[in-house]
């Protein structure tokens, strides 16, 4: 299995950033963002597991896995952490779980490829929420999005970002069967080509 070396979570930071500060206390960002704020915390949840086998394989040394299997084990962890919380597909009836999910990662990743996929465009931090009011039991779920873009210079502003929140809703609705209700892109940032 191989595991992206730049995955980067919906605010855009990499997890291996949050990773390698996983002992410190949060910084400025982490302190206020979701994104990091969940892997910070699937990441302390991991310490947790980790400490209870060092001591098990302490007390029982021939029980201890060899190197391959705890490499393998890191990859899958990196990947769950990563991953988010899931977000239903179809709205689950009434006292019912939902049966069909998806991560919000892989909405994100969705998300990305399509900014980054457009000339001129290049994404900086993406935001997804369920919109719980919006939904109809048995129904495709519906989410709004929050995309932060920086554009490069001499583009039309307007024209391009009408024609990202279009290319959004496309791909989000044909990759994932997600619907949005509303899209808000916001050029943050101009860049020279």
């Amino acid at each position: 299995m191989a595991v992206n070396d730049e995955t980067r979570l919906g605010c855009g930071r990499p997890v291996e950033d949050v990773w390698a500060t996983a002992d410190l206390p949060p910084d400025a960002h982490e302190q206020t963002c979701p994104f990091c704020q969940d892997a910070r915390h699937n990441l302390h949840e991991l310490a947790e597991a980790t400490d209870a086998l060092v001591t098990q394989e302490a007390e029982a040394p021939e029980y201890a896995p060899d190197s391959r299997v705890k490499d393998l084990v890191m990859q899958l962890v990196h990947v769950e952490v990563r991953r988010g919380r899931p977000i239903p597909l179809v709205h689950p009836l009434e006292g019912t779980p939902p049966s069909l999910t998806i991560s919000k990662q892989a909405v994100l990743d969705v998300i990305w490829r399509a900014a980054d996929g457009m000339s001129g465009v290049r994404a900086r931090h993406c935001q997804i929420e369920l919109e719980a009011a919006a939904h109809k039991p048995g129904g495709p779920a519906v989410v709004s999005l929050g995309v932060n873009v920086a554009v490069a210079a001499g583009i039309p502003i307007l024209e391009v970002t009408e024609h990202l929140r279009i290319r959004l809703q496309e791909q989000i609705a044909s990759e994932t069967g997600l619907s949005t209700r509303r899209i808000n892109v916001t050029v943050e940032d101009l860049y020279d080509e």
